[in-house]
């Protein structure tokens, strides 16, 4: 009997330290893709003050190194979303990979001007991202 409670109760602990687990693997993961998103906002304005206009993809502003979409060992692909008009902020977006490739609807972290991030969800991350390196 009392082994049958030792067993419950470190399930119990296992479960615990498993969900634990997960949620600080996400906040690291997110952590990681809003610091790429800030080198890419860093990388827009600097776009903006050459040319007048913002860039609509990471291949016009070579200074932010970003993992390329396809690499395995990354969870994120990265992406200036499509702006609202031409020349218009388009905010840098991280697409979320899983097992190496995109869920439909896939997750999404976007970052305005002003460095705040925002979470959502697109329908479509590949054809998002299919002018992306």
């Amino acid at each position: 009997m009392e082994l049958l409670i030792v067993i419950v109760i470190l399930g119990i602990l296992a479960t615990a330290a498993a969900v634990n687990y997960t949620k600080t693997r996400q906040d690291a993961l997110e952590k990681e893709a809003t610091g790429y998103l800030q080198m890419l906002r860093q990388a827009a304005k600097y776009y903006y003050e050459d040319t007048g206009s913002y860039p609509t993809s990471i291949t016009q502003t070579p200074s932010a190194k970003m993992p390329p979409k396809a690499n395995p060992s990354s969870n994120w692909a990265y992406g200036y979303a499509t702006p609202g008009s031409p020349g218009a902020w388009a905010p840098p977006t991280a697409y979320q990979k899983m097992n190496g490739a995109f869920p439909s609807p896939t997750p999404t972290i976007s970052m305005d001007a002003a460095g705040t991030t925002t979470k959502g969800t697109t329908g479509n991350a590949a054809a998002d991202l299919a002018d992306e390196p």
